[in-house]
């Protein structure tokens, strides 16, 4: 099952991978969930978000919540002005040939002022299944600061090994990102 965001974006490469859950085969290698677990945890197979959660993250004309969008070009800068239920887009650049992907560098660090409240995982260029954006949205849950560090992953997957989960080894050489995030 999916989320009212996965079911809007383009499909992965059609190679399956692995639940991170059971073991069993996702129809999508960009799937983290096959469909039983992900009807059994009431989770997105592909971002792994609550499916009872409120609507799609996704700016939308006239939506009421206010999102900043951060790319790859806003590498150190500092957003200001951000308050609670407020979200923070981040879609960086990411290049499947490297076998990295996107993640949080120590997610213990902004527990307490964010949220990850979706993981929209990896979307392709046109014509270009490897390469593409990921895409994680943050909810401003607190008031304060706090560093948002993500990192290149190295991706823990193996047709043998039937794993396809990134895993908390940063990828040897691998590009670091972080924003510095302000909310009162």
């Amino acid at each position: 099952m999916l989320c009212s965001n996965c079911t809007s974006l383009p499909l992965p490469t059609n190679v399956a991978g692995t639940c991170r859950k059971c073991g069993a085969h996702t129809e999508y290698f960009a799937y983290k969930l096959c469909t039983d677990c992900s009807e059994g945890l009431d989770q997105c197979e592909r971002c792994e978000v609550p499916l009872s959660a409120p609507a799609s993250p996704v700016q939308r004309p006239g939506s009421t919540v206010l999102q900043v969008i951060v790319t790859d070009t806003d590498n150190g800068k500092v957003i200001s002005g951000m308050h609670n239920g407020e979200e923070v887009v981040v879609r960086l650049e990411e290049d499947q040939y490297s076998q990295t992907e996107w993640g949080m560098k120590n997610q213990m660090a902004v527990m307490h002022m964010l949220r990850l409240k979706a993981n929209n995982g990896f979307t392709p260029y046109p014509g270009q299944y490897q390469k593409g954006t990921r895409e994680l949205v943050f909810e401003i849950i607190a008031t304060g600061q706090c560093k948002l560090d993500l990192e290149e992953k190295v991706r823990a997957y193996s047709w043998y090994s039937r794993s396809a989960t990134p895993s908390t080894t940063p990828a040897p050489n691998g590009k670091a990102w972080a924003v510095t995030i302000k909310a009162t």
